[in-house]
């Protein structure tokens, strides 16, 4: 089977989210490596398109980058943006071409879930698609590397939020609020800065200075997972 293409969204229409969406996800990681570089178009999920500055971000000189660009530069991928409707051409006719042929092989072949799309997909529809379409590349050096070791990569390959301890040692995020135990000696971690984790499976960790010290089970169905606000 062909390793995933640049980049990749849901066929079934232009909303992207991240799990979705994310180039460095865990399980794309651990079977091909890390790609040494990714194309992608301006889309918010990938760059940031706002005009809003925190003071913090002002003092440092630049924005901080989404969810997925944050991911990328840990795992020193290099992303490249594309700017004009040429460059993002190739991509486009590509998702053109699977947002018809694959929606009508699904639907010929009676798919109805997830699990079922999945099967399809590995046993029947890249195998075939690979054989019509596939080219010899012209550099025969691989377009991705090994994980670098010591990598978590559903540490990595997450939602990150950066909170500060409340002084009855939780953290919030949204609704979400997450219990710390005191730390040695009863120490409280009362106005610790905190980096809050929402994993891809829908469990939640908070780590202090790389220290994983909560973590939460992940649910029976996490559902549709999306950014939060980052404050």
């Amino acid at each position: 089977m062909t390793p995933p293409g640049p980049s990749s969204r849901p066929a079934s229409g232009s909303r992207r989210t991240r799990p979705a969406t994310s180039p460095c996800c865990a399980p794309s990681a651990r079977r091909w490596g890390c790609r040494r570089r990714w194309t992608t178009d301006q889309h918010g999920i990938f760059v940031r398109n706002d005009a809003h500055w925190t003071l913090a971000e002002e003092l440092q000189g630049y924005q901080d980058p989404t969810q997925v660009g944050r991911a990328l530069a840990t795992l020193a991928i290099a992303h490249l943006v594309a700017q004009s409707p040429q460059a993002k051409g190739r991509i486009e006719r590509l998702w053109n071409t699977l947002q018809d042929r694959l929606v009508a092989d699904l639907r010929l072949a009676g798919i109805t879930t997830l699990a079922a799309g999945d099967v399809f997909l590995a046993t029947a529809f890249l195998p075939a698609f690979n054989a019509q379409f596939a080219v010899p590349p012209l550099m025969a050096a691989s377009a991705y590397r090994p994980v670098p070791r010591g990598c978590d990569l559903s540490r990595i390959c997450a939602f990150h939020y950066a909170r500060a301890v409340a002084a009855d040692n939780t953290v919030r995020v949204d609704e979400v609020r997450l219990q710390l135990l005191p730390g040695p000696g009863r120490r409280s971690y009362a106005k610790a800065a905190a980096d809050v984790v929402q994993c891809l499976d829908g469990s939640w960790r908070v780590y202090i200075r790389d220290r994983l010290l909560a973590i939460t089970p992940a649910p029976a169905d996490p559902g549709q997972l999306r950014a939060r606000k980052r404050r």
